[in-house]
């Protein structure tokens, strides 16, 4: 991935340098020529639609969630719009592609010779596949998730929205409600033998007859879960039904169907793909293959996994670090390209980190910390762990002592043993709750609150912790970062509080600034401070004049979880990504 690619931002201008795919977000995919499409948060990801064995993955901006083909040509539909490109082009890293239009898409169908999309403001666009352009419009009340084209109608499911319809070979087509009784939601809709059959999440599933432009009620089936997708293989239907995985119902009588056979598989499963008697099950964290037998029978086939969702990011020279949801920690090169280096293993759910030397200690939620050694990166090993009695928030270390903020336990001091394990050499409790700490020779500053507070603790002497200063705060700040004689804060609501700490026993606020949406993350350099802030991006803020911080402008590459600084890099953390980027 060595070309640079640039993106439309807000300012500043940022260039894409590399991204490492570390998991995936499928929603939705479709079969071409034995290969499999799916649709991954980042991209498109191409398998073999019989052995999962992977061809390639095509990196794409915003998050790419639904997917439909048109003879040799993919449409992508993401938050950001329709972007069209060849299928031979999906397993290029970075591949050309063009705009088809610019809106929020919330479900897309290919039908004939006809591209329909909806957007998240309940209009439908109809996009004339073989001469161009859009052919109509329509707006709804709702925005739909599913639609199907059947007897001159589109049919437009709009989960709590309900169904709606547009008569397509009305002299002025418009879109209309129908009315089904309960007024249940519908999460989707298809046809078999003058039959519709609802997903209606919760309230199961729901046969139905069109009469006129209404529906009439032929049966209502109670089944276990939420049914989000529906498919027919001949007399068989198959259902995503959410936590309860998958349902297969007979249909000898289709207007009475049986549920004769439950199918356990990984994940919550919220959507199916079909080809040539297989039903792949698509759930957030994987992909799995479903046989589709004669007499109503389904055998399990192949599962295809990602890794978990990625949490914070953390650098040591040339070499990165992430949490990996519950499945552990991750090594990558930091250089022209982003690649993995080595993968360590824990049970639990990790979601921050912080590196010291070539050990990385990883905070989980259940009071564990994790030690591992990345002395060779490319095989981490286990240094040791620690079960906390508190909820660790954040820690430092100096040398072969460790400071701890543990959430309801105030400030511990430890000694890491050079075998692995910490031993408590001393603490200090203090009112509130303890949020994060950071060290200045034998000094720390704590984050804690009720009251809100930036203390000052000597720790000289590490079985006598003692505050010696004390500043008390309008909020609370979450993290905090030292950068030279200045203390960053983050309040979680968007506020970045910036101390002045060259006096450590009179630190003295000297700058604010209120930051749009949550803030998850930051990174500080001489000039400049970076802020994870979801799905606002990562802001990027000007700190030449400390008393007076400015919000130079964002940039988006999705859900920005985490961020670090490596060399003239950005290395922004999205959910199942890396996205390494370089700042004009």
């Amino acid at each position: 991935m060595l070309a640079l690619v640039l993106f439309l931002f807000c300012n500043p201008a940022v260039e894409l340098q590399s991204s490492f795919i570390i998991g995936g977000d499928f929603t939705d995919g479709v079969v071409h020529d034995s290969l499999l499409y799916l649709t991954d948060g980042r991209g498109i990801r191409v398998l073999t639609y019989k052995r999962f064995e992977e061809k390639g993955f095509s990196l794409l901006p915003g998050e790419n969630h639904h997917v439909q083909i048109y003879k040799d040509t993919l449409f992508v539909g993401s938050n950001r719009g329709v972007r069209k490109l060849p299928v031979a082009k999906a397993v290029d890293p970075m591949p050309d592609y063009e705009w088809l239009n610019k809106v929020t898409v919330s479900a897309m169908l290919v039908t004939n010779d006809t591209l329909l999309v909806a957007d998240r403001q309940g209009t439908v666009y109809l996009h004339n596949l073989a001469q161009g352009g859009v052919i109509d419009s329509f707006t709804l009340g709702f925005a739909p998730v599913r639609m199907l084209s059947a007897e001159g109608r589109l049919f437009l499911a709009c989960d709590t929205g309900g169904l709606w319809m547009i008569d397509l070979q009305s002299g002025s087509p418009g879109a209309k409600k129908v009315k089904l009784e309960n007024d249940p939601p519908v999460l989707d809709i298809l046809e078999y033998k003058n039959l519709f059959y609802l997903a209606c999440a919760e309230d199961g599933l729901r046969i139905t007859r069109l009469k006129r432009n209404n529906m009439k009620d032929v049966a209502s089936i109670e089944t276990p879960g939420q049914l989000f997708r529906l498919i027919i293989f001949g007399d068989i239907l198959t259902a995503a039904a959410g936590t309860a995985d998958f349902l297969i119902f007979s249909l000898d009588d289709p207007q009475q169907p049986v549920l004769n056979q439950e199918e356990n598989v990984k994940g919550t499963v919220h959507n199916l793909v079909s080809t040539e008697g297989i039903c792949y099950l698509i759930a957030e964290s994987g992909i799995t293959r479903m046989n589709i037998l004669p007499n109503s029978r389904v055998t399990t086939g192949l599962h295809y996994a990602t890794r978990g969702v990625v949490g914070d990011i953390k650098t040591h020279g040339k070499i990165g670090v992430i949490p990996i949801g519950d499945e552990g920690v991750m090594t990558f090169s930091i250089d022209e390209e982003l690649r993995y280096l080595g993968y360590r293993n824990f049970d639990a759910k990790c979601e921050r980190m912080y590196i010291f030397g070539s050990h990385v200690y990883t905070l989980s939620s259940n009071y564990v910390v994790h030690i591992t050694d990345i002395k060779d990166p490319s095989n981490p090993k286990p240094k040791g762990f620690h079960d906390f009695e508190s909820l660790v928030t954040g820690l430092d270390v100096a040398g072969e002592m460790v400071l701890v903020a543990e959430q309801e336990r105030g400030l511990g001091c430890w000694w890491r043993c050079p075998c692995g394990p910490l031993r408590e050499r001393g603490r200090l409790n203090l009112s509130g709750r303890t949020w994060d700490v950071r060290i200045r020779k034998k000094l720390a500053f704590v984050s804690t609150s009720n009251p809100a507070s930036i203390h000052t603790v000597d720790w000289s002497d590490s079985t006598e912790l003692e505050s010696i200063a004390q500043l008390e705060l309008d909020r609370d700040y979450e993290k905090i970062c030292l950068y030279e004689d200045y203390l960053y804060a983050l309040d979680n609501s968007g506020a970045l509080g910036i101390f002045k700490v060259s006096r450590p026993t009179r630190i003295k606020q000297i700058g604010h600034l209120e930051l749009p949406g949550s803030v998850q993350g930051l990174a500080v350099s001489s000039s400049n401070a970076y802020v994870a802030a979801g799905e606002g991006g990562v802001y990027q803020v000007d700190l030449r004049d400390p008393t007076k911080p400015e919000l130079l402008g964002s940039f988006y590459l999705g859900n920005s979880i985490g961020v670090a600084l490596a060399d003239e890099l950005i290395l922004v953390a999205t959910p199942y990504a890396i996205e390494a980027v370089r700042t004009e």
